[in-house]
């Protein structure tokens, strides 16, 4: 073949931009405000080496991005604000005057032969410290070079981890979603990135039973809750030995670790992999007509030039290669249109199967444009 029509490298191109895998996006990043290593009779050439060797690490973080730049020191925010810095409600007053959601601070105290630097990274918007970080390092070291060391080897643990991610769900649309007594949103509710631990989850709505739990998240563990709410109305027909339980132990919570919502609850996703593999193969169907179409003129074109006499040899050749860069094309294109549509309706077949057996028999099926993993509950 010595040439290709326009029409099909536009054909051929469309086709590879839709088709072409979609990569996810970066993760939201946070804002964090790297403060001041502060110590008593610590040299102040130290401190800012050691600071500048912590906010450089910060910098590079995937997830982080420093909003202060000006060097800042914790003791002093706290002297503003007036309140202890050993105190959650402190760090998170401190984190909002600065406008930051993480702070990075830490200590360097001497100690007999040589000193002990402690890190911390507090994450206000989860009221907790989530990583802290606690070394010796010895008179014989070169303090900023073991420093270095300890804080690229901290920060590298950190970038190693999956996100965690918590999604809750329940039986009335729009429930107050409650995360260690702080709203954070309504139900259906999903957030990433989470630090691993455990957390209280309370789940409310008007005139509906409030519904608790405590629930654990695994380093990168992805846990799902149903919240099955009650109308107060029905407190009443509860039975009498669950709510003499209730009486006996009103600030009993059960440790949740995952639960799905009911089957009939929740209605299912659109397979938008299938939808698309099908809708790649049914734009290539229409290029295949349109070459289908083009090879049909060339063959008029060289009937209508060969009765009026007008068809050279080099005219024929060159028509003749037009018209066979049109069948290629035609035959590449309905070759992907029929296996596109065919691809995209069996896996729309697999995923009903799927999900008719999962709700019977307990097995849960998850299919993915690269796999497809099975589990049985029991």
């Amino acid at each position: 073949m010595t040439s290709f029509s326009k029409i099909g490298w536009f054909f051929l191109g469309l086709l590879l931009i839709i088709s072409a895998p979609r990569t996810s996006s970066a993760q939201e990043s946070l804002n964090v405000a790297v403060l001041n290593m502060e110590g008593v009779d610590i040299a102040p050439t130290l401190l800012a080496t050691l600071t500048s060797v912590l906010r450089n690490e910060a910098q590079q973080h995937e997830k982080y991005d420093v909003v202060n730049q000006a060097p800042i020191n914790l003791s002093e925010i706290v002297v503003v604000l007036g309140c202890n810095p050993d105190a959650i409600s402190c760090l998170r007053q401190a984190a909002e005057h600065i406008n930051a959601r993480v702070l990075v601070y830490g200590t360097v105290a001497k100690r007999a032969g040589g000193f002990r630097v402690t890190v911390e990274i507090f994450d206000a918007a989860n009221g907790r410290i989530i990583h802290s970080l606690g070394r010796n390092l010895e008179e014989t070291q070169d303090p900023v070079i073991a420093f270095r060391r300890e804080i690229e080897a901290f920060f590298s643990t950190q970038k190693a981890l999956p996100a965690t991610r918590l999604q809750i769900g329940s039986t009335v649309h729009g429930a107050e979603i409650k995360i260690e007594d702080v709203v954070v949103g309504t139900a259906p509710f999903e957030r990433a990135g989470l630090p691993a631990g455990q957390y209280k989850v309370e789940v409310s709505a008007p005139n509906h039973n409030k519904w608790t739990a405590v629930v654990e998240l695994p380093e990168g563990g992805d846990v799902r809750l149903w919240a099955p709410l009650t109308r107060q109305l029905e407190k009443a027909a509860q039975p009498a030995h669950q709510a003499s339980k209730s009486e006996n132990n009103p600030d009993a919570q059960p440790l949740v670790r995952s639960q799905p919502p009911p089957a009939d609850e929740v209605s299912s996703a659109i397979n938008w992999g299938a939808w698309s593999a099908i809708s790649v193969g049914g734009l290539a169907l229409i290029g295949s007509g349109v070459m289908g179409w083009q090879m049909i003129g060339v063959e008029q074109q060289i009937q209508d030039e060969s009765t009026s006499g007008q068809l050279t040899d080099r005219r024929f050749q060159e028509l003749v290669d037009r018209g066979e860069s049109y069948q290629w094309a035609h035959r590449v294109l309905l070759g992907v249109g029929v296996l596109g549509v065919a691809s995209g309706v069996l896996w729309l077949l697999l995923e009903s199967n799927a999900d008719s057996l999962a709700s019977s028999e307990g097995l849960d099926l998850d299919f993915s444009p690269s796999s497809i993993s099975a589990t049985w509950r029991w």
